[in-house]
């Protein structure tokens, strides 16, 4: 009684997935292999290994990056705030923190960044968070 009709839906969803995460020694700056194959990730182990490469990423430093096709832009630029002795310290501390909350945030796993604590010590900038994900809740940190 009613027609039939094929209705192609396409998604405009913004969210960015994290993909395959191979486990990466961030020491060495090399992956871990087992019996010669890198080891992959999933959950919340694959997650932490992806935020730490967001965050250690500079931004518009690399052109394997670059994608055309999104509006997210990989990477931070926390660098340029951290480096920049003309700015006020409270404004350089709020954008670091709203520009890791943003670059985490284009990920569905991620729920919220919340509990930034920023510690100077000498010449590098640590900086801690907590991460709530449909995997659970996860301290996180990161030194610049």
């Amino acid at each position: 009684m009613f027609p039939s009709q094929d209705n192609n839906i396409t998604s405009t969803s913004n969210d960015i997935g994290q993909g395959v995460i191979l486990s990466y020694d961030f020491e060495i700056g090399d992956f871990n292999m087992k019996d010669g194959k890198p080891i992959e990730l999933t959950g919340l182990e694959a997650l932490k290994v992806w935020i730490k490469k967001v965050l250690k990423t500079e931004k518009h430093k690399f052109k394997v990056y670059t994608n055309t096709d999104s509006q997210y832009e990989y990477g931070v630029t926390i660098r340029d705030y951290i480096n920049n002795s003309n700015l006020p310290y409270n404004f350089k501390i709020a954008e670091i923190q709203r520009e890791i909350t943003e670059s985490l945030m284009v990920n569905s796993s991620i729920n919220s960044v919340t509990n930034f604590n920023f510690e100077r010590e000498k010449r590098t900038l640590k900086i801690t968070f907590t991460i709530n994900t449909i995997y659970g809740v996860s301290d996180e940190e990161v030194i610049y």
